[in-house]
């Protein structure tokens, strides 16, 4: 996996958590987790998979954008736990 700093400009990222925090953001719970040293509860929700959009996948567009991908076959999930949050494109 590859970590890149300052992907995206501040306005972006502001727009992007704005939405991600409202109370009427789906998103989904997840009752395993593999790390032994945290709660075993996450919640997730997938933008895109196997050829479906959530609603909400405008949000990611300008992530999207900015990172190579060599095909549209991929995975674009959001993961929120109570001590850490982050998105994985897969």
């Amino acid at each position: 996996m590859k970590i890149i700093d300052n992907l995206l400009e501040e306005k972006q990222v502001l727009e992007i958590e704005q939405e991600l925090v409202k109370d009427t953001f789906p998103w989904f719970y997840q009752n395993c987790v593999t790390h032994k040293d945290i709660d075993n509860y996450y919640f997730t929700h997938m933008f895109y998979r196997d050829g479906e959009q959530s609603r909400y996948f405008n949000l990611i567009i300008p992530i999207l954008k900015k990172i190579k991908f060599k095909k549209l076959n991929l995975r674009v999930k959001i993961v929120r736990h109570k001590r850490w949050s982050g998105m994985q494109v897969e």
